[in-house]
This record gives C-alpha cells, sequence and structure tokens, in this order.
C-alpha cells in the first residue's frame, strides 16, 4: 500500500505513473475533488466517455460489475469513481464486493474511491487501510484541510501561478478573510489577479474586492439586527454561507460596517456632516458605506456599538482558534448582536 499527499499525488503520477486503485480521502472536499480531476486525467485524458461515477452505497451489485469486469471493443483505459466510499458503513455484501474487485482489477482500469469527511480532525482509519490493502499497488491519497503556514504558503504559489506578486502579509490576509476554504480561497485570488493586471497583488486589493463579495449579505443581516430580529439575521446568514461565503470573511464585513457606525455616531454627536466624516478617516469621496452608516447609525447608541465591536472581536477570536464548528460559532453571535441591539442603549 501507498500513501500520498495531496501535494506529491501529481509527482507521483508523473513519475512513478498511474496505479490501479487510488482511495481518496480528506476532510477539504476541494482538494479531493482536484485530486480525483488529476488522477482522471492521467487515466483517461479527455474521454469522459470512459469515465463512470457510482453512488457506492445505492448502485446495485449488477450495475458495478457491469461496468468494472465489461471491456470495450477498443481496449480503451477507463477510470471509475466510487463516490462516498466508507468501508466501516457500507455493509458486509458491498464491501467485500468491492474488496474482490479491489484485488482482481482489469487491465486499463482506473478505479478510484472517495471519501469525504466533514470535521476538523482527519485521520485515515484502520478499515479504510485494510480495504485499500486488498489491492496490489493500491493507494491512498490524503487531501487534507490547510492550517497556518501551510495555507499561507498554499496561497503564496497560487499567487505565483498567476503570475503575480505580492508580500507575505498579503497571503496572510487573504488566509484571514477566506479562512481555509480552498475553493473560496482560489476563487478570490483569481479576481486579485485580475484586478492587479497581472502584476502586484497589495492588501488594498484584498480589502477592496474580498470584501465586496460579502458586503451585501451584511448590510442585509443588520438591517434584520437592526430590527432585533434575529431570526432574519440567522437566516440571511444561513442563505451566506450556504453558498459558501467564509465565516471570517462574513465577520470582517461585519466589523467594518460597525465600525464605519461607531465613527459616523461619533461624527452625530460633535454635529459633523458625512462630508467631514470622510475627510476625518480618509474614506473615499463618495463612499456609499459612509452615507449608509451616517444614516443608520443613530438607531444604535454609541455604547451597544462599542459593546457589538467587542462581540465581533470575540467573534473573529474563536472562529481563528476554537475546534467547535464554525457555523455554531458565528449563528450564536449573531444572536447575541440581536439581542444587544434590543438592549438598553
Amino acid at each position: 500500500m501507498i500513501r500520498l499527499s495531496d501535494k506529491n499525488l501529481a509527482q507521483s503520477l508523473k513519475k512513478d505513473g498511474l496505479k490501479p486503485m487510488y482511495y481518496v480521502t480528506g476532510n477539504d472536499e476541494y482538494l479531493v475533488d482536484r485530486c480525483i480531476a488529476g488522477i482522471v486525467k492521467s487515466a483517461v485524458g479527455g474521454d469522459t466517455d470512459e469515465l463512470y461515477k457510482f453512488d457506492t452505497a445505492k448502485s446495485t451489485d449488477e450495475e458495478i460489475e457491469q461496468t468494472v469486469f465489461t471491456y470495450s471493443f477498443s481496449d480503451k483505459p477507463r477510470a471509475v469513481i466510487f463516490d462516498a466510499c466508507e468501508p466501516g458503513s457500507l455493509g458486509k455484501a458491498r464491501t467485500e464486493l468491492l474488496t474482490s474487485i479491489a484485488a482482481d482489477i482489469p487491465e486499463s482500469t482506473t478505479l478510484i474511491f472517495k471519501q469525504f469527511i466533514d470535521d476538523n480532525r482527519f485521520s485515515v482509519s484502520k478499515k479504510v487501510e485494510g480495504f485499500v490493502s486488498s489491492c496490489p499497488n493500491g493507494v491512498i491519497v490524503e487531501a487534507v484541510a490547510k492550517k497556518g503556514y501551510e495555507l499561507e504558503n498554499y496561497i503564496a504559489n497560487l499567487i505565483k501561478k498567476h503570475g503575480c506578486t505580492a508580500a507575505d502579509a498579503v497571503s496572510k490576509d487573504i488566509a484571514e478573510l477566506c479562512g481555509d476554504d480552498l475553493m473560496l480561497i482560489n476563487n478570490e485570488v483569481a479576481k486579485l489577479a485580475a484586478l492587479s493586471d497581472y502584476g502586484e497583488i497589495t492588501s488594498e486589493h484584498v480589502k477592496t474586492i474580498c470584501i465586496r463579495s460579502a458586503e451585501a449579505g451584511v448590510y442585509d443581516m443588520i438591517g434584520k439586527i437592526e430590527r432585533k430580529d434575529a431570526r432574519g439575521a440567522l437566516l440571511v446568514l444561513g442563505d451566506m454561507l450556504d453558498n459558501r461565503t467564509a465565516p471570517l470573511m462574513i465577520t470582517a464585513a461585519l466589523n467594518i460596517a460597525f465600525i464605519n457606525y461607531y465613527r459616523a455616531r461619533l461624527a452625530r454627536e460633535k454635529r459633523y456632516s458625512d462630508k467631514k466624516l470622510i475627510e476625518l478617516f480618509d474614506y473615499k469621496p463618495n463612499d456609499r458605506k459612509v452615507s449608509i452608516a451616517f444614516e443608520r447609525c443613530p438607531k444604535f447608541s454609541i455604547k451597544q456599538l462599542e459593546r457589538i465591536i467587542a462581540i465581533l472581536y470575540e467573534l473573529d477570536t474563536k472562529l481563528k482558534s476554537s475546534t467547535v464548528d464554525e457555523r455554531v460559532i458565528i449563528e450564536y453571535h449573531i444572536a447575541r448582536l440581536a439581542f444587544e441591539a434590543g438592549a438598553a442603549k
């Protein structure tokens, strides 16, 4: 049995050649799918007619056996993907069938088993190791979510692949805003590369484009918070999370919005105009965010805004350090914001 990480899979395919069976497992679905795409490309190139996919638990024995063991007249290479493959939960009969197939894979056929584990903690189980060992030269590919320095290094290399340059701080900024969601990071870096005209990506570029994608939903959420509507705020949050907006990006956009509210509230206390506010804090002329903050900030007292900013600081800290599910953390704190809006001013 061979074990590879997502980082050295491509090198192994190029140097050692294609193996008959791959079990791709991990807690980052983007990485899992990217590894599978690399194996499929190596196996069948662009010939999608020779790519077959099965739901491991729901497909019938006959469907699986017929696809794996029926040779085409042209002897074309084929790849067969088994999605949601977890040997410990498939049942005895299905596990035995897959084990027997893995032990005797037809020539020109590559079997790919996919297992995505939706958990912060990741390890390969003994049952998976035993299953993969049933195939001579079977390969386990581990696609583990990247954290800390490894994530920042991944972002730095991605920026280089787009032909851009950036200071180390830029990779850190992107990691803080997008969390460890690699699909989101790839999308944002592609946008940043285009924004920079494929030159140097700066921290200002990051603030401009990454926050912008979360702003619309955040202002809808703040509207619900203003009306003390915790349920409505949580529904908006749920839609944003379902659309793969990273919790850290939502928090960053909320923080910026409420800091703008706080500054606007202070300016109103001094009887300053919105133009004076722009001048004091060096906003861009006619910045829409300033006018929104200036119009809506009277709905909060200065004390309320101070408490809200403290809650958001706590939320940011917990998202970056806690092992609790991110969705649970952010939902709890958004509910607290709505409660704070209804508290005594």
